[in-house]
C-alpha cells in the first residue's frame, strides 16, 4: 500500500514530539531533583558523577526515543500513520442466495 504524504508527515510528526516530550520530561527532573541538591551534590563530591550520568540519559534517550517511536511509525503502529480502518477491504462474505 502507498503511503500518503500525510503519514509521513504525521510519522515524522511523532518522531519531533517523542525529542520535545523527553526534553521536556528532562528539563522537569532537572528542576524539581538536581537543581535543588546542587549544594548537597557539590559537598559531598557526587556532582561529577551525576553529571556525567545524567548526560548519558540525555543522549541515551535523545538517541533511542525517536528511533523507537520512528520503527511503530513506518510499522504503522502510531495513530494517523496508517490507512483508516474504513479504508480496509476486509474478507469477502457469502451470502445465501434468496433464490436457492
Amino acid at each position: 500500500m502507498p503511503r500518503t504524504r500525510l503519514h509521513i508527515l504525521a510519522g515524522v510528526l511523532w518522531v519531533v514530539a517523542s525529542v520535545v516530550l523527553w526534553f521536556a520530561v528532562l528539563r522537569g527532573v532537572a528542576a524539581v531533583v538536581l537543581i535543588p541538591a546542587t549544594p548537597w551534590l557539590r559537598s559531598s563530591g557526587w556532582m561529577e558523577a551525576v553529571g556525567n550520568t545524567y548526560n548519558i540519559v540525555v543522549v541515551a534517550g535523545a538517541i533511542l526515543i525517536p528511533s523507537v517511536v520512528a520503527y511503530l511509525a513506518v510499522g504503522w503502529r502510531v495513530p494517523w500513520t496508517a490507512e483508516r480502518a474504513s479504508n480496509r477491504h476486509g474478507f469477502p462474505v457469502e451470502r445465501p442466495s434468496i433464490n436457492a
